[in-house]
This record gives C-alpha cells, structure tokens and sequence, in this order.
C-alpha cells in the first residue's frame, strides 16, 4: 500500500507541473516534485516528507501546526469583539471575551482559549485594524 502511496505522489506532480499553466503553479508543483524526491532519498536516513517540504520547526521554534492554531484562535478572538462586544470599550470587550472563554474554551478551537484580560488586551492589539 505505501508503494502505491509514493506511486500516486509521483504521478500526481508529473501530472501537475506538466498541464498547470500559470508560472506560480508551476514553481509550486515543481517545489513539491523536488521535495518528494529529497523524501525518497532521505528516508532512509530519517529525513521526513514534512522535513523534506521543510515544514520542520527548527530548534526552539514553534511548528506550524501551532502557529496556525493560534492565528485562527485569534481570529475567533477578534470575531467576537465586533460581533458580540463592539459596543464596549477595549477592556470590557477583553474581560467579556475572556468570560466566554472560561465558559467555553472549545469554542476557541485547538490552541488554547486565552485566560486573561491582559492576553486578549495583546491580541486585539495585534490585528490593529484588521478584523474579520
């Protein structure tokens, strides 16, 4: 089955550089065809498919399944500022949204909910004027 696996793999980057027609596609399949290559190679050796598209964290660094757990917890953080608490001030959105969080903290998906006025105060702060 895994033969088949790295089979299918195989085909379907021939198959994606050789009809994608737009350049940035190209360079996209082209980059995952040349990853899957250094897979094959270094698997052997202990190299991972996630290291070999470079997906690894390097020491000390959060990975990016964490990073993007967070930025979608903080989207829901912002969400619930203007569409819930757009009408309180900054501190009394923050304290309104943490009290949600305590109540529902699966609400905020996968990364932890946030567990202080402060915290939400950094976050909101973070996005600027960007909301969603």
């Amino acid at each position: 089955k895994l033969d088949n696996t790295l089979e299918d793999l195989r085909r379907s980057g021939a198959k994606v550089s050789a009809v994608v027609g737009d350049a940035s596609l190209a360079a996209d399949a082209a980059r995952f065809v040349e990853a899957l290559r250094r897979y094959e190679a270094g698997a052997a050796q202990g190299l991972s498919f996630d290291g070999a598209l470079g997906l690894t964290p390097r020491q000390s660094k959060r990975g990016w399944w964490t990073v993007e757990a967070r930025q979608r917890r903080d989207v829901k953080i912002r969400a619930l500022r203007v569409l819930r608490f757009a009408g309180l001030t900054e501190a009394a959105a923050a304290v309104a949204i943490v009290r949600v969080a305590r109540a529902h903290p699966e609400l905020f998906g996968d990364y932890p909910a946030p567990r202080s006025v402060r915290h939400v105060i950094r976050i909101l702060a973070r996005a600027g004027a960007e909301t969603p």
